[in-house]
């Protein structure tokens, strides 16, 4: 089996033995499958399969998502300067 098919089976039965346990918090499922990584460090090949399963399965399964962390805009910049009063004078 992949990396993948490794990871949508552990996400499958760690959702259904919580679902057999009554649990149907879609964020305690959620934190759970997060908790049964199994491939050790969160790095490199094994964790973007992971991940990659992970998106997948939780869109199919309705389970709620992470924000994707965004790069900084130029609101950063802008902000900056106008704290400063514009820009620095020479």
């Amino acid at each position: 089996m992949s990396r993948a098919q490794d990871a949508w089976e552990i996400m499958t039965q760690t959702r259904n033995r919580l679902i057999a346990a009554g649990t149907t918090d879609p964020h305690e499922i959620a934190r759970a499958i997060d908790a049964a990584y199994p491939f050790g460090e969160r790095c490199y090949w094994p964790y973007k399969a992971w991940l990659s399963a992970r998106r997948k399965f939780f869109t199919i399964h309705g389970l709620p998502l992470r924000a994707q962390k965004r790069q900084p805009t130029g609101d950063l910049v802008d902000t900056a300067e106008e704290a400063t009063d514009g820009p620095p004078a020479h």
